[in-house]
């Protein structure tokens, strides 16, 4: 539940982190690993759209 301050607004505080994982098995979290693919999926267009503006391009 959010603060008496920001009730009525949706928004949270949510952290982007580029990296590629290389091996071994993960242990559990809450973070999501994410393709660019899966965030077109999941998120809503407006927000995918601000996101999409700071994502770094992948080099090959």
């Amino acid at each position: 539940k959010y603060p008496s301050e920001v009730n009525g607004k949706i928004g949270a505080k949510v952290f982007f982190y580029y990296a590629n994982y290389k091996s071994g098995k993960p242990t559990k979290t809450k973070a999501d690993w994410l393709t660019r693919n899966e965030l077109d999926q999941i998120l809503p267009e407006r927000y995918n759209k601000s996101v999409k503006e700071f994502l770094i391009e992948e080099a090959h």
